[in-house]
C-alpha cells in the first residue's frame, strides 16, 4: 500500500479528530467529527454551532492542528499548521449526506450549524509506534 492509500485508509477508518487551537498563548483541544472529500485532498470539513467557543477561536487565530483518534490499531494522522475557514459557499449534498451518515441525528441538529474547511499541505502518517512517520504532501 502506498502513502496516499494508507492516509485514506486511516481517514476512512476514523470518525473523529482531536482539533487544537491556540489564542493568546492558551491552547484548547476538542473532539469533532469530520468529512474528507476524496476529490479534494488536503481538505477536511467539520461542522459546529455558530455560538460555540471554537468559532471565536478560529476567527482569532485560524492556524490549527489535529490528529485522528486512534481506534484499535496504533495508526493515526497528524497535521500541524493547517488553516481553518468558514465555508461561505453552499456545501454539496455529498458533504451533507456524509455528516448524516456518520451522525444520523445531524438533520435534526442542523439549525444554527455552520461548516468549516481545514486546509493543509502535508500530513504525518503513523502506522506503528516503532516506525518513523510517513509524510504525505498534497
Amino acid at each position: 500500500m502506498n502513502q496516499i492509500e494508507t492516509y485514506n485508509e486511516i481517514l476512512n477508518g476514523s470518525s473523529y479528530l482531536a482539533l487544537a487551537t491556540s489564542v493568546e498563548g492558551r491552547a484548547n483541544v476538542r473532539v469533532v467529527n469530520y468529512y474528507e472529500n476524496p476529490v479534494i485532498p488536503g481538505v477536511l470539513y467539520i461542522r459546529t454551532k455558530k455560538d460555540k467557543q471554537k468559532v471565536a477561536e478560529f476567527t482569532a487565530n485560524p492556524v490549527v492542528a489535529f490528529s485522528t483518534i486512534i481506534k484499535s490499531k496504533y495508526e493515526y494522522i497528524r497535521v500541524q499548521n493547517a488553516i481553518i475557514e468558514q465555508c461561505t459557499e453552499p456545501l454539496s449534498e455529498e458533504i451533507k449526506m456524509a455528516f448524516i451518515k456518520r451522525e444520523p441525528n445531524f438533520v435534526a441538529k442542523k439549525d444554527g450549524t455552520i461548516f468549516f474547511a481545514i486546509h493543509f499541505q502535508s500530513a504525518s502518517v503513523t502506522i506503528n509506534p516503532t516506525s518513523p512517520s510517513l509524510t504525505v504532501k498534497f
